[in-house]
């Protein structure tokens, strides 16, 4: 895989930015470079959001179009994003909350919202059930995944964990992102551990004080 692009939509409030940098951090975690574009209207709850996150070998400064694997919290989600699937596009839906016109081999339907019920989780971890669902489709093992959310999640862990593994089991694996080497050739970018995961805002705050500005 030399280029992969995944959109992530739900409304606001569901924790669209933070589910969008949970598969940049997966996807980074690979040895991918990542670009990631977050898109949110003016509204604290309600409206359409979405992160659209694209994976690259080497150097990227930009998002495409056409995606890869679009994941849906709501049927809005898919109505404004089907023209970005290509032919060898699938969808990862909840299954309570969107119904699919594709054939059923493109999309991995899960039981978000009976999951989370069942587990007692509130409705917000329904991004750590789906993005189990994700890496299960897209061939991350779940280890990668246990690892990222154990650095990043500060509330809640435990039940993340397990909304997020019954999410990973109920899929089904539709391709493979292999992670790239360390030193690869196939890649110009250093090691993982030698690269940071940043905003805009984070970069140009770190620009400035590398620059010499004060407080």
């Amino acid at each position: 895989m030399k280029d992969f692009s995944t959109l992530i939509g739900g409304i606001a409030g569901d924790g669209i930015n933070e589910a969008g940098m949970t598969v940049s951090r997966l996807l980074s975690r690979l040895g991918y470079q990542i670009y990631m574009y977050y898109d949110y209207p003016s509204l604290i709850r309600g409206g359409h959001n979405f992160s659209l996150i694209r994976a690259c070998r080497q150097n990227v400064a930009v998002h495409t179009d056409a995606i890869d694997v679009l994941i849906a919290l709501n049927q809005d989600t898919v109505e404004k994003h089907k023209h970005r699937l290509k032919e060898s596009s699938f969808v990862v839906y909840d299954a309570d909350k969107v119904k699919l016109e594709s054939p059923p081999e493109r999309g991995c339907g899960l039981a978000v919202t009976s999951m989370l019920k069942e587990a007692g989780a509130p409705a917000i971890m329904k991004n750590s059930c789906i993005l189990g669902g994700y890496c299960k489709a897209v061939g991350i093992d779940w280890p990668v995944l246990e690892d990222v959310l154990r650095k990043h999640m500060q509330k809640k862990l435990e039940l993340n964990l397990l909304v997020a593994r019954q999410g990973y089991e109920q899929a089904e694996q539709f391709c493979r992102i292999d992670a790239l080497l360390p030193g690869s050739s196939e890649s110009l970018l250093p090691p993982v551990g030698q690269r940071s995961l940043l905003t805009g805002n984070q970069a140009i705050s770190l620009g400035l004080i590398q620059a010499g500005l004060g407080a």
